[in-house]
């Protein structure tokens, strides 16, 4: 079974560098978690160095507003990679149309900021279903109403005229504070079925971890994978992408699955994390109850 730690501390001599997750380990969408914000604080003050590495579907610059806006603090980071960088590299390398469109909230213009550069470089626009040549999914266009039943129509469209859709997100749900609401992920599920091609960004993907590599590099950042921690909540995505780059991982159990791991007393339950564990295939080394 995987170690139980009590603290972050606890394993600040075995790594230099901590690949963390955001959303669920740092904040919940309405305001930053302290103890996480302190924990990261220190670890960066002992001499480590911290990437929020994030299935965000925005740019870095983006999310680092939100996290400004929550009150995360700039002293618990170092660097944000994000999912939606990943994915715009890929845009930008690859034929895949000029012509988008695009399924996700307003607020995630900013996603579409570089290809739309004014110099002529990228030239790519957003245009009707009936007009475009691939898809960019960003999440849903409304997630506090809406479900991927929601988007039925829309995908049998997609499919028949065969369109790939860009999944930015692959995380299927996420909690907005105490609100479980669907992203990007359950809609490239969706597609997925009825046969359409999906190409997916993020964790557990190579790309954002090939990406967040490239970055320490030009920032003379050199380590051996032996010395990098992941650290976050999602089973499938933050695990399971660790495990694929044979990277040490550190599970948040108070996040995505606190329902099956946390008491009614808000402590870790080691018997049902023990359960828990036996039905995954995929498996963290350590756990944690909150990042502290």
């Amino acid at each position: 079974m995987s170690l139980i730690i009590k603290n972050l501390n606890d394993l600040r001599n075995q790594y230099s560098l901590l690949f963390c997750d955001v959303w669920g380990c740092v904040h919940n969408g309405i305001e930053a978690f302290k103890s996480a914000d302190l924990a990261l604080t220190a670890f960066r003050k002992s001499g480590g160095i911290v990437v929020l590495l994030t299935n965000a579907p925005r740019p870095a610059k983006a999310v680092k507003r939100q996290l400004d806006k929550i009150g995360l603090s700039d002293d618990s980071y170092d660097h944000i990679v994000t999912a939606g960088d990943a994915a715009l590299e890929f845009i930008k390398k690859n034929n895949l149309g000029k012509k988008i469109y695009h399924i996700g909230p307003a607020k995630d213009k900013s996603f579409f900021d570089t290809l739309f550069s004014t110099s002529g470089t990228y030239g790519f626009s957003l245009t009707p279903l009936q007009k475009a040549d691939f898809i960019v999914c960003t999440g849903l266009f409304n997630d506090q109403t809406e479900t991927p039943e929601n988007y039925r129509s829309i995908f049998t469209r997609a499919k028949a005229q065969k369109l790939s859709m860009i999944c930015t997100n692959p995380d299927v749900f996420v909690d907005f504070g105490e609100k479980r609401l669907f992203c990007a992920g359950a809609l490239a599920l969706s597609y997925k079925k009825i046969g359409g091609q999906v190409y997916s960004f993020g964790k557990p993907f190579d790309e954002i971890y090939n990406f967040a590599r490239k970055l320490l590099r030009e920032n003379n950042v050199l380590m051996n994978d032996t010395e990098i921690l992941c650290i976050g909540d999602g089973i499938h995505t933050d695990i399971k992408g660790a495990n694929n780059q044979k990277i040490h991982s550190l599970f948040i159990a108070n996040g995505l699955e606190k329902e099956n791991l946390i008491n009614q007393d808000g402590l870790l339950d080691e018997s049902k994390l023990e359960n828990f564990l036996k039905e995954q295939s995929e498996k963290p080394d350590f756990v944690i109850e909150n990042l502290k």
